[in-house]
């Protein structure tokens, strides 16, 4: 009989151990998961998260978002990010008899793909919005420098390219006199440079004489937009660029 008993204490023993053992190392994975799953860098992320690894909610949660597996819920996430439908095969729906994890599954995110689409091109970048060289104004100053000022006309907000080009009466390149990136939003303030008399000399060299005809080449050119859609927008390099010429009399 006491034999007995020592058995069975040392079953309980051994079975306390495994649970305890259990619950600790399923408390690390899933401390490991919660922390992969908030600092995703791509599918080499959700690869790494074992895929047993769970997450359950009773409280606060929407009806359908009660349970899922953090791996899933990793490749889902990507999925949305990168508009890939072919990782929503990954995607694994957790199932239980009183919880509803539905919003993780393929067909969730399968819709959250095609919904964050259909939102790409409603916020697409449009054309008309961008940009464009409405006039150019260049007016001599009393030194003989060339102040020139250019007044844009759009709405979107990014950052643009402004640049002032030297052209020759035949309107061939001869180099560049000024230019910067500039953030312009849906105001209309012009845009302002000096153009040296000096700077024009060091471009031509001796070939310059007094009364000579040059163009003044400015170019308007969006690089990105204040929404980061411009790459989605699929727009043509002459609908993200500007160019206008005035001709100077040196």
């Amino acid at each position: 009989m006491k034999k007995f008993f020592y058995i069975i204490l040392g079953i309980i023993v051994l079975l306390a151990v495994y649970a305890v053992g259990s619950f600790a190392w399923n408390k690390l994975s899933y401390e490991d998961a919660l922390q992969k799953i908030n600092n995703i860098k791509g599918v080499e992320t959700c690869q790494s998260i074992p895929s047993h690894t769970y997450n359950t909610f009773l409280i606060f949660n929407p009806s359908d978002y009660q349970t899922y597996y953090f791996r899933s819920e990793c490749y889902q996430k990507v999925a949305i990010q990168t508009r890939d439908e072919k990782l929503c095969d990954q995607v694994k729906e957790r199932k239980s008899f009183f919880l509803n994890g539905s919003a993780v599954s393929r067909e969730a995110c399968l819709k959250a793909v095609n919904k964050q689409e259909s939102q790409d091109f409603a916020d697409r970048v449009k054309p008309e919005s961008v940009h464009k060289i409405e006039k150019v104004e260049i007016n001599s100053t009393p030194s003989g420098d060339f102040d020139i000022k250019v007044f844009p006309t759009g709405t979107l907000w990014g950052t643009y390219k402004f640049s002032v080009s030297l052209l020759d009466s035949s309107e061939k390149f001869i180099g560049i006199l000024d230019e910067l990136d500039t953030h312009l939003s849906d105001r209309k303030d012009p845009l302002s440079t000096i153009v040296y008399r000096q700077k024009i000399q060091q471009l031509v060299g001796s070939q310059i004489k007094s009364g000579q005809m040059y163009n003044i080449q400015v170019s308007l050119k969006l690089l990105r937009d204040d929404a980061v859609q411009l790459q989605r927008s699929n727009l043509s390099p002459t609908q993200l660029e500007s160019i206008k010429n005035q001709s100077i009399t040196f």
